[in-house]
């Protein structure tokens, strides 16, 4: 069995041609994620008309850029822009990053 290169690699994104690397979030930075992910699943699990995807998922614009947003939603209209077995080529319906202010607590 052969393991994926990219779990030997930090995730990056090309933003204007340029790789750029990010340093990890801050821990509280997942739960404002899982907690926004879960109110978007609710919402599309009764109006069944789209799907969420949290982290490590390339989205590949036209343009050429390709970035990992916190949070993307694709609604049924643009499922074709899915593939399911690497990444979302084309431009979601709505992405979400959250930014973080350092609050160190001493």
């Amino acid at each position: 069995m052969l393991l994926d290169d990219r779990l030997f690699y930090k995730s990056y994104e090309i933003i204007g041609g340029e790789k750029i690397m990010a340093p990890a979030a801050p821990v509280y930075h997942g739960n404002i994620i899982l907690d926004l992910a879960y109110l978007f699943k609710d919402y599309f699990k009764l109006s069944k008309n789209g799907r969420v995807f949290v982290d490590d998922v390339d989205v590949h614009l036209p343009d050429g850029n390709i970035f990992q947003p916190d949070l993307v939603v694709i609604t049924d209209k643009n499922f074709s822009i899915i593939n399911w077995e690497s990444a979302i080529y084309g431009v979601p319906d709505l992405v979400v990053e959250v930014l973080s202010k350092s609050t160190r607590r001493k």
